[in-house]
């Protein structure tokens, strides 16, 4: 459910639950580019469009890195984004061992998540 994960996104970033006000219009649109998305943030309120479900996502992601507290609150500044990966995989070399486990959820969620990358070869 792509509202459950920008939540969980907004919270881990601030710390704070998004309020019940904060609408997010979400679609597909499958003529912008392979993994493409448009954030739009204006009076009329937040929409996110994206070539596919991953795109949302990626989309999403930006929407969560552009909030700000502001007097308790989240704001979010009035732009226009729109995003395509230049190249269709982008990834990291990360090794293993006995203690990875914790160190590599961080890493997916503080760095590659934010970061959109969505390959990781494991050594």
């Amino acid at each position: 459910d792509l509202t459950r994960r920008l939540n969980s996104q907004v919270t881990q970033r601030w710390q704070v639950q998004p309020g019940p006000e904060t609408r997010v219009e979400v679609s597909l649109d499958e003529s912008l580019p392979e993994q493409g998305y448009v954030l739009r943030i204006d009076g009329e309120g937040i929409t996110v469009k994206g070539q596919s479900m991953s795109a949302l996502h990626y989309g999403l992601s930006t929407l969560a890195q552009t909030l700000q507290p502001q007097d308790g609150v989240l704001v979010a500044p009035h732009l226009g984004i729109f995003d395509w990966p230049s190249t269709p995989w982008r990834g990291a070399h990360i090794f293993v061992g006995p203690d990875a486990v914790p160190f590599h959820n961080k890493l997916i969620s503080h760095v590659f998540a934010p970061l959109k990358l969505n390959r990781a070869v494991i050594h």
